[in-house]
């Protein structure tokens, strides 16, 4: 704002029409200077006196930028148009231009004497300017007299027309803004720069209109009721004849123009007594707003009553400007509704919070529930053995259920945040199913379900894509169908390509039926909402968190495919998603996957560095890793651990195990200094990340830090084994 100058924001031909209408109507001298007090326009109506006497002097037209540039800023400071004697001798009157707090400029008018002039004031001045002192006077004589009443009047006019000319170059200034925005963030979509552009155009446009201001203006003579016509260039009263009196003219204009629900409060507010009346009252100039009609439509006008002459404090005489507001008037009723709408959604997400907050404090206060009382009956009965396990078993279930509902919440949040990132990696599709199906397998057979898969039309099995959201996908919809269909039920898993996509990829469709309970109408209509599990008393004690297929829906949405739900109730259910993959040429290594019931090598003789912060989770996974047989060596952050292996000969260590978030060293800078060691043996030992760091994002840091693996907590010691059994 600072380096931008008033014709930056209003173009100078803009400046002078202005400026010249207002000399037009009032036949005052008139100026436009910028913040420096350096005329922009050339200046109208000015005096003999000042053009060609003082100003010719140099220190004369120094000392009239100066007052200038003062007068404008007095202004500013009091709020008010500013009336004050200039340097030479006259009454001048200013009024500040000001965008967005700022001073950018001063429209000033006046040049005229409140008396007549005294020889030995105009004298003084031609001497301390060094110009003929006759010459001085004599051009002084010729300068009009005015009232103190006209002054007041002429000032709060001029100063309503620098009102007019600050909203114009605020309007500008703000799309200057935009447009300097759009040029700082050019990566965003180029419609924004074509309706900037649009908008700088349509502002420019009503710039270049605004030359004359006013549609109408009338003089109006409120002790006589009569008024003459100054300005009618666009006819809009134009059942005014040019003189008339006033009150019943304009009461015949308002039965035929004005909308019938603003007509009589218009008439009535036109009374010259009321007139006087408001505008003695706000010190200033009077509006009214109306709507009048125009062909086979209303739009909005304002009238401004704007005082000229006073008689004992009183208006006598006005001058009536109509402007056109009815763009502004549709503007403020599109804020007004923009308002309510960001209301209604303020509401909508403080309802959505509440619900939030609800489901998880009943969600995750059951589970603890339970571990918390079956931890207390295990202390209370713990010579009974059997009892205690019954106890742990059941601790276990609720601490299972409660991880689920917090990888969930985590997934909502980075789903909705935009942060969750989607995987491109190779898989065999017919692989990862057979894996989700093991996953669910057991409660499958708990429940004696009939269950039947059908891959004979997937034609291409290796794809590439995210395959553990996937499997994900195929975990939560085969679950659901498992919890909401009832024992001895039927569930049929069918996958198939589908015809007609582009070459090199496919599009695979997975469709999901059972006959379990099903869902009504309604519930199909929210069943993709947070936490929405249905009213159905058959289902209520069945454990879920309500945000499954929430998940289920954005990780197939993001992975541009469809969802889509067929259920009747008593009938059962049935999903059937869509997803594009590319297709993956030759065949994908296989991967060897530890059976728990094979029979486990041994590590013994191995040696491995835990590096873990948290005393409780080192004590847990040194409890784990003891199970494999190897020899432990701990350090309690990043700096320990590296000052051990510093310490020790190569070959010291097999494998190190390595926390992420630690103090005075973290994970990934302690991997990145081992390997980074002068040490052959510190460039190839396995370094397996233990944190509760899961997405693929956070494996891939890891992995740019020179980690091996990675391992998510809670530790799970069949995990732990494969890892080891993989790199060791």
């Amino acid at each position: 704002m600072d380096r931008l100058h008033l014709t930056d924001l209003l173009d100078v031909e803009t400046l002078q029409r202005f400026q010249s209408s207002f000399s037009d109507m009032t036949g005052i001298a008139a100026v436009i200077a910028d913040a420096n007090g350096i005329p922009v326009t050339e200046p109208t109506c000015f005096t003999h006196f000042c053009m060609d006497i003082i100003r010719q002097s140099p220190e004369g037209r120094k000392r009239c930028e100066e007052c200038d540039k003062l007068g404008g800023q007095q202004a500013m400071e009091t709020g008010k148009p500013a009336i004050y004697t200039c340097h030479g001798g006259l009454v001048d009157f200013a009024a500040p231009l000001i965008v967005d707090g700022h001073f950018i400029g001063s429209v000033m008018g006046g040049q005229v004497l409140g008396q007549a002039p005294e020889e030995k004031q105009f004298r003084d001045i031609a001497a301390s300017l060094g110009i003929d002192a006759d010459s001085c006077l004599a051009a002084a004589k010729n300068i009009n007299v005015v009232s103190r009443e006209r002054m007041d009047a002429l000032a709060n006019f001029l100063y309503m027309q620098a009102q007019l000319l600050s909203d114009l170059a605020f309007n500008n200034y703000k799309i200057r803004l935009a447009n300097h925005e759009l040029e700082k963030t050019s990566q965003q979509k180029t419609e924004w720069l074509n309706t900037l552009e649009q908008q700088y155009n349509e502002n420019q446009n009503f710039l270049n209109a605004l030359a004359e201001t006013y549609l109408t203006v009338y003089a109006i003579d409120l002790e006589t009721d009569q008024y003459k016509t100054v300005k009618n260039d666009i006819t809009d009263l134009s059942i005014l004849p040019d003189s008339a009196p006033f009150s019943p003219t304009f009461r015949k204009y308002c039965d035929t123009f004005v909308h019938p629900e603003d007509r009589e409060r218009l008439i009535q507010s036109i009374d010259p007594d009321i007139i006087a009346r408001s505008i003695s009252s706000q010190n200033s100039f009077y509006e009214l707003e109306y709507r009048r009609r125009y062909d086979n439509e209303y739009q909005w006008l304002r009238l401004q009553f704007i005082p000229m002459e006073t008689r004992n404090g009183i208006p006598s005489k006005v001058i009536l400007a109509t402007q056109n507001i009815h763009q502004q008037k549709k503007q403020e009723a599109l804020e007004r509704q923009a308002l309510r709408d960001a209301c209604d959604a303020a509401n909508k997400a403080n309802a959505a919070k509440s619900r939030f907050l609800s489901c998880m404090s009943h969600d995750i206060r059951t589970p603890l529930n339970v571990i918390l009382g079956m931890n207390q009956m295990a202390n209370r009965n713990i010579e009974d053995n059997e009892r205690v396990r019954k106890c742990l078993e059941s601790i276990s279930v609720s601490s299972r259920h409660l991880l689920t509902l917090v990888n969930e919440i985590l997934d909502m949040s980075r789903i909705e945040s935009g942060n969750l990132i989607l995987a491109e990696q190779a898989f065999d599709f017919e692989e990862l199913v057979k894996n989700a199906i093991e996953m669910i397998g057991p409660f499958i057979v708990q429940k004696h379900h009939r269950f039947t898969i059908n891959t004979d039309n997937l034609v291409h099995k290796n794809v590439i894509g995210d395959a553990p959201h996937l499997q994900q996908i195929l975990q939560n919809l085969l679950s659901n169908a498992v919890k909401y269909t009832p024992s001895n039920g039927k569930i049929d898993l069918n996958i198939r390509d589908k015809i007609g996509a582009p070459t090199g990829y496919t599009t695979i469709e997975i469709r999901i039926a059972d006959n379990g309970y099903g869902m009504s109408k309604d519930v199909q209509a929210r069943i993709f909402d947070p936490f929405e599990r249905g009213n159905d008393t058959r289902i209520n004690k069945i454990q879920g968190t309500g945000l499954g297929l929430t998940i289920t829906q954005n990780l197939v949405q993001l992975m541009n495919g469809d969802i889509q739900l067929e259920s009747e109730p008593g009938k059962g259910t049935t999903f059937t998603i869509t997803i594009p993959f590319k297709i993956m040429e030759g065949d994908i290594e296989a991967k060897t996957a530890v059976s728990p019931s094979c029979a486990r090598r041994t590590f013994e003789g191995k040696r491995a560095l835990l590096v873990e912060d948290n005393e409780l989770n080192m004590e847990i996974a040194v409890e784990f890793l003891k199970l494999t047989g190897i020899d432990i060596d701990t350090a309690e952050n990043g700096q320990i651990a590296l000052d051990k292996i510093l310490g020790t000969p190569e070959n010291h260590y097999d494998i190190i195990f390595m926390d992420i978030q630690m103090p005075v060293m973290n994970g990934h800078e302690a991997s990145r200094a081992i390997r980074d060691l002068a040490r052959a043996d510190t460039a190839r030992i396995p370094i397996i990340a233990l944190t509760a760091n899961a997405f693929i994002e956070d494996i891939a840091k890891s992995t740019r830090a020179g980690m091996t693996g990675h391992i998510a907590k809670p530790l799970d010691p069949d995990k732990i084994y494969e890892v080891m059994n993989q790199v060791l």
